[in-house]
């Protein structure tokens, strides 16, 4: 015990009061974020009292020994852990995040102490687990039960915040934790392990989420914008966030809406695609009593009559003044003042408005549609929307001299664009390709039916609901329509911003907060590297294909390329009719993933033809309204698709799982409870 106080020693071996300890060391830079010296200072194990002194004194050298020097830009120095020794019957180490897979953990083991696996002198045996779920991955299980490990696992990837790099031991039906650090390396950033490393920070936002039911699900927000960029992405998830549109709605109508401040988002990109976080959704939106639903009922005139008057006249008075305004005429001080200025006022009061005529659009949906459920009456040809803006302008252009029909379309529509949400994309109003291509095919398209009388008689209390319902619908659209406006506005201020710092369209790659963050010149070359990362994230998703509604344990083992498995067997598909009145039967056009979401010229669709896509790309609407019937992964009741899809009484059914088992050309016949059989 040379250089060691014996007294100190014997009274700490007896305040251990074991036969056996391992001694091991604790550098100071040792197993930090960025490096592990893993295996570089010693470890004594299996030592007795006698030993201790020598023990701590070979661990102590250690951290000036050459290899420790190496390693290091200077000797390590640090502090000794004595722990019991542990006769294990299994020891191995557990990896919290597998090296190559970002879904899954790893867990290596051999029988007896784990010395020899940490030294390498043993080969031991591999198992995989999810990383949340803890479901065995594989059809050869280890030899104990694991789920304990994996709990203490994620508990100390919790405590620590990163992946962790755990060596066990096991003993009498207990996991022993030996060391924890954190894991420094992993799959390099090629396509792949950016691939990973997305599924892994999924599972870190799902941390909380249960292994079973969806936890990410593509709903109506997807279609309307299938891969937001960061700044889109940014403004869509501020709707949903505590005091943003909303929170501010539901409160305006007396509806709860529990959302935390530092809870979990509410829209999640996933590999690049928009997903609802599914936990988030239920958890939010709680069920509406039936006192409420009374009361929310009486507020259809009063809501309509507010956007329609004294909203509307303002709103339009201050959009007639800012859609003039010319940015580049702007100081630097007053281009980000007004940045600022336009993005609060478009989520605190704008889209308030507008979400106060979406969550009334729905639920008077849901009344109408149950009332003519338990009457045994069809909703989705009953349900027809009023004339909207839109349908308006339609009705007109083909009767217009082609020049005049450009100009009316552009007066009316100048502010939006295919994908109207996504600030990257360009307005009809800046790009006169993209306006000559909507233009061309609203002008050929067949004129929508409107505000019919519906064909069977409903008892007066059913048709002012059926009356109220499709009202909202119509007015969800024109308020959609209008606000547009300030959206546009927003986006003319930030490609401003863009030409000023050197960022071009790149500033897309930025979230609205660091876009406003550039108000300081040096934050440019700052948060170039971001960019780059951003677009490199990007490049590496494109080919990502993923299901509509997704686990974590299916997000865990996921194949993540550009291929998804096909559905295999006959029988039918199940999904939900939002439109028409089946039975009908066509021929399948299938449209790819990667062709919806870019909005690909469909070419023309025959009148005999069920298009089968994810869902419908806004440059569609008007191709498709010859077509016999749509087929959609994603969708709901209230989606532009469906509102288009019964003003022209086509039939549509969404939501449906296994689509990719509908392959082109097949004879398909779609079924008013919105199951689809394959007749080839």
């Amino acid at each position: 015990m040379s250089g060691l106080n014996a007294d100190i020693v014997d009274r700490a071996w007896r305040h251990l009061g074991v036969a056996r300890v391992a001694v091991r060391s604790s550098g100071l830079r040792e197993d930090g974020k960025d490096r592990s010296f893993a295996g570089v200072f010693e470890s004594v194990l299996d030592v007795s009292e006698d030993r201790l002194g020598d023990a701590v004194q070979t661990v102590q050298r250690s951290f000036a020994g050459a290899a420790a020097t190496r390693y290091a830009v200077s000797a390590e120095t640090g502090g000794i852990i004595v722990q019991e020794m542990i006769d294990a019957e299994w020891a191995g180490v557990l990896f919290t995040r597998h090296p190559e897979h970002g879904g899954q953990a790893l867990i290596e083991m051999i029988d007896g102490v784990g010395e020899a696996l940490v030294s390498g002198g043993r080969t031991p045996r591999s198992y995989c687990a999810g990383r949340r779920s803890g479901i065995l991955i594989g059809d050869v299980h280890p030899p104990i039960d694991v789920a304990p490990l994996l709990a203490l696992g994620r508990k100390a990837e919790k405590l620590f915040g990163r992946p962790q790099d755990i060596e066990w031991a096991y003993k009498g039906g207990r996991f022993y934790i030996l060391q924890s650090r954190d894991i420094t390396r992993v799959r390099s950033a090629d396509a792949q392990g950016r691939i990973e490393a997305e599924r892994a920070r999924l599972l870190d936002l799902l941390r909380d989420a249960p292994s079973e039911g969806h936890v990410l699900i593509q709903s109506e927000m997807s279609e309307l914008v299938p891969r937001p960029t960061p700044a889109t992405l940014s403004l869509l998830e501020s709707f949903w966030q505590p005091g943003g549109s909303v929170d501010l709605a539901s409160r305006r109508l007396g509806l709860a809406y529990d959302v935390a401040e530092d809870g979990a988002p509410y829209l999640v990109s996933a590999f690049g695609n928009l997903y609802v976080n599914a936990v988030e959704e239920k958890r939010r939106m709680a069920p509406i009593s039936a006192f409420a639903t009374f009361r929310l009922a009486r507020l259809a005139d009063k809501v309509e009559a507010r956007f329609r008057g004294d909203f509307l006249r303002a709103f339009l008075k201050r959009m007639a003044v800012e859609q003039v305004i010319d940015p580049s005429r702007l100081r630097d001080a007053e281009l980000f003042a007004l940045l600022r200025e336009v993005r609060r006022r478009f989520v605190t009061e704008t889209y308030v408005e507008a979400s106060m005529v979406n969550l009334l659009a729905a639920l008077y949906g849901q009344i109408a549609r149950k009332e003519l459920s338990a009457r045994g009456l069809r909703a989705e040809s009953l349900m027809v929307p009023p004339e909207t803006i839109a349908s308006a302008l339609q009705a007109r252009l083909p009767a217009l001299p082609p020049d005049e029909a450009r100009r009316a379309f552009v007066a009316e529509f100048g502010h939006r664009a295919a994908l109207d949400y996504e600030l990257g994309q360009a307005r009809y109003g800046e790009d006169a390709r993209i306006a000559d291509f909507a233009l061309g095919h609203l002008r050929t398209a067949p004129a929508p039916r409107h505000g019919h009388a519906p064909t069977i008689a409903l008892d007066r209390r059913l048709a002012a609901q059926v009356a109220r319902a499709t009202r909202f619908q119509a007015l969800k659209e024109d308020a959609k329509h209008y606000v547009l406006r300030e959206v546009a506005v927003l986006r003319r201020l930030i490609v401003a911003v863009g030409e000023r710092t050197g960022l071009g369209d790149d500033i897309f790659q930025l979230t609205l907060d660091e876009i406003e963050s550039l108000v300081e010149p040096a934050r440019a070359h700052a948060l170039a590297e971001t960019v780059r990362e951003r677009r490199d994230d990007a490049a590496a998703f494109a080919g990502v294909l993923l299901p509509v509604a997704m686990t974590l344990s299916r997000l865990e083992t996921l194949e993540l390329g550009a291929k998804r498995s096909v559905a295999t067997g006959a029988g039918l598909l199940k999904g939900t009719l939002v439109s028409g009145a089946p039975p009908v039967e066509g021929r399948a056009r299938v449209v790819t993933a990667a062709d919806a979401e870019r909005g690909t010229d469909l070419g023309g669709v025959g009148a005999d033809e069920i298009v089968v896509s994810r869902f419908i790309h806004p440059n569609w609407l008007t191709e498709i309204t010859g077509a016999r019937g749509l087929l959609c992964e994603v969708g709901g009741w209230l989606s532009h698709t469906a509102i288009l899809a019964r003003e022209y009484d086509l039939p549509m059914i969404v939501g449906i799982e296994g689509i990719e088992a509908i392959g082109n050309g097949d004879r398909i016949r779609l079924h008013p409870d919105g199951t689809i059989e394959r007749l080839s």
